[in-house]
């Protein structure tokens, strides 16, 4: 996918975190309606700020995809994870929430500028995490495991599908057409992303500069 449809609107403070960009954008098609946003935060219609590890639009849908760098074995549930020793809030809930005050924000942001009728463009936000390091492997129920993607070629070692079979699946509602992915365009930059300003380490998050020293 060429920069003209991949707009990463800050750059990666880790490695490993780019790395993964790296491996989406790779995978995704330059083609229409394919288009992607990634490193930004948004406010949404009450006036809270959240992070976006990365926006994909795709055929019928738009992935609010959360990249996580997770060495180990997972285990919990739908509402918790545990790896490591640790327990931890299962992300997908958290990208969940995200996505929802996202589909919101678009909602509005179209209504302002083209009526209530044209909210129907807008297609579904879809949660999805990204589960990118080699070492992982994933012990949760299939139930729980809907919506998690590992690496594309090591399914049999993370227990996840690919990344690629949800974001190169073909559309099965209607699909998005390139006149629509420019709406979705010009609507990423009317809302005004913002860089993002803090980095999630497992359930901790880190601020650029530090309360007090010591």
């Amino acid at each position: 996918m060429r920069d003209d449809r991949w707009v990463q609107i800050a750059e990666s403070q880790f490695a490993h975190e780019q790395a993964g960009l790296e491996l989406v954008k790779q995978a995704l098609p330059d083609a229409a309606p394919y288009r992607a946003w990634a490193n930004f935060e948004f406010r949404d219609t009450r006036g809270r700020w959240h992070e976006v590890d990365l926006l994909v639009l795709t055929p019928d849908k738009l992935f609010l995809v959360e990249l996580k760098h997770y060495r180990g074995i997972l285990t919990g549930n739908d509402h918790l994870w545990r790896r490591n020793g640790r327990t931890e809030d299962s992300p997908l809930l958290l990208a969940r929430r995200k996505s929802q005050y996202f589909a919101s924000l678009l909602k509005d942001a179209i209504r302002q500028r083209g009526g209530h009728e044209a909210v129907q463009r807008i297609p579904y936000v879809q949660e999805l995490v990204f589960l990118h390091h080699s070492e992982f492997k994933c012990e949760l129920s299939d139930s729980s495991k809907i919506n998690l993607f590992g690496l594309d070629g090591l399914e049999g070692r993370t227990r996840l599908p690919g990344i690629s079979k949800a974001l190169l699946a073909p559309a099965r509602h209607d699909p998005i057409s390139d006149r629509d992915s420019q709406l979705i365009a010009g609507l990423m930059k009317a809302i005004g992303l913002a860089p993002r300003r803090q980095r999630e380490v497992g359930s901790w998050i880190i601020d650029e500069q530090p309360l007090a020293d010591g």
